[in-house]
Order: structure tokens, then C-alpha cells, then sequence
């Protein structure tokens, strides 16, 4: 949990600080997203009741494999071996979920016309909030987004899954809460504590009183109550994904 919590906390200084050099910033993130899923595959290793400790049912762990094998290229010097490594790490989770076929799904179809109407109204009314914040912040700001086609789309959607939202998701609704339930907090309480950490980790949002407070809240209740709901981290890398890829193009139209 410490190697997220210090990229959070340090991300802003190294894009001042590394930013302009595009291979010393590959390498940085390289080395984050190498460092995390390492720590992944070890939990999801050793520990032994992934689905009710962690909400890591079959599909849940089929999206953390599937982000290590397919990705975004950095386009780095040298960047073989930071591939090689994370599909090592890939098959080694889809070894496990070949191991442990008792893994299942914590939420059948029934549930979709509900779980489709969380995921569009978490979208909404977060697209509302920023539009809003950007609208009293900055009027006159170019907004444009960088997703203008379903090609852009689709490798953002790949990016966001393969470095972002997995990782993000599954640390902060799944090892967190899971780990302070084993020592002893009561469920409602350890997922209100990562909920509150995870808001916290987002303090360089705070130039922004919108994303910080509306924006980042209303996506922290909804992730973790779908997962808290039907225990399963899958949703909340969707809903993640989503968010991530779909508000901006959304404010800058309105806008």
C-alpha cells in the first residue's frame, strides 16, 4: 500500500521534475506500475481467501492479468525488459486463477439494469460537478480533450486499465479494507477508512475545490459502495475506467 501512497504523494514533484525528460519519466512510471503489480501477485499469491477478504473474484483477477499482458507502449529506450517482467507477472495471476476455479462471481445478470444505472449516474453527476468547477474557475480555458476518435479511446481505455485503475482499485477497495478487517476493524469502518485515505492521497486536486470536494468524494462513495454491494473489485475498475476516460470528453462538450 506504501509504493501507491508515495506515488500519489509524489507524483505532482516528479512531473516537475522529470517531466520534460520523457525517458527518465517512462522509467519512473515503469518502475511504479512494476513495483505494484509485484506486490499483486504476491498477496494474490499467499494469501488465501481472495474473493471474501479482498472482493478479487474470477473477473476481477482476469482484468489485473489481462492489464499486465496488454498495454500501452511508453515508447522508452529499452523497454523490453519492463514488459517482459509484467507479463511474467501476468501469467503468474493467470496461473492462479486456473489454480483456484472455486473463485467465483459475487453478482449475477439479474443485477445489471442496477449496476448500469450506479455506473451512469457516478458519470453524471461527476461530469456535472467538474463541469460546474470549470466553468466558475476558468470560463475562458481550452478544454479540448485529447480523445477525439474511438482509436484515442480505446488505447486511453487500455492506458487508464493498465496503469491506473487496476492498480488504484485494487489497492485502495480491495487490500486496504481487507487487511484492516483482518486486524480487527469492523467492514463499514475499513472501507470508510480507505475511502477517506484515498481522498486524502488526492490533496494536489485541492487548487480545484470542485474535483477535491465534490468530484473525488462522489467517486470514492460510489466505488466503494458498488464494491462494499456486490464484492467484487471488477466494478470499481470500471466505473474507475469510465470516469476517467469519458467525464472529460463529456465537460468539454457541455462546455
Amino acid at each position: 500500500m506504501l509504493i501507491v501512497a508515495i506515488e500519489f504523494i509524489l507524483s505532482p514533484f516528479l512531473h516537475l521534475i522529470v517531466g520534460a525528460n520523457r525517458q527518465l519519466y517512462g522509467v519512473y512510471v515503469y518502475m511504479y506500475i512494476i513495483s505494484a503489480y509485484t506486490i499483486i501477485a504476491i498477496i494474490v499469491s499467499v494469501e488465501n481467501d481472495l474473493a471474501e477478504s479482498f472482493s478479487l473474484d474470477f473477473v476481477s483477477l482476469l482484468i489485473i492479468a489481462a492489464s499486465c499482458l496488454f498495454r500501452i507502449e511508453f515508447n522508452i529506450k529499452n523497454e523490453g525488459p519492463y514488459l517482459t517482467i509484467l507479463t511474467l507477472l501476468g501469467l503468474i495471476i493467470i496461473f492462479i486463477i486456473i489454480k483456484r476455479r472455486f473463485i467465483k462471481l459475487k453478482f449475477n445478470l439479474k443485477n445489471f439494469p442496477l449496476i448500469f444505472l450506479w455506473i451512469c449516474a457516478t458519470i453524471v453527476f461527476i461530469a456535472i460537478a467538474e463541469t460546474i468547477g470549470a466553468k466558475m474557475l476558468n470560463p475562458v480555458a481550452n478544454t479540448t480533450p485529447q480523445i477525439n476518435s474511438w482509436r484515442v479511446i480505446f488505447r486511453s481505455i487500455i492506458y487508464q486499465v493498465s496503469s491506473i485503475t487496476v492498480i488504484e482499485e485494487v489497492f485502495f477497495r480491495g487490500f486496504i479494507p481487507g487487511y484492516l478487517i483482518k486486524l480487527g476493524f469492523k467492514e463499514k469502518v475499513a472501507f470508510i477508512i480507505q475511502a477517506i485515505v484515498f481522498w486524502l492521497l488526492h490533496l494536489n486536486k485541492i487548487d480545484n475545490p470542485f474535483i477535491f470536494f465534490i468530484s473525488i468524494p462522489l467517486f470514492t462513495i460510489s466505488t466503494t459502495a458498488i464494491v462494499w454491494r456486490y464484492k467484487t473489485i471488477a466494478l470499481a475498475i470500471l466505473i474507475h475506467t469510465l470516469v476517467n476516460v469519458a467525464v472529460p470528453v463529456i465537460v468539454y462538450y457541455v462546455i
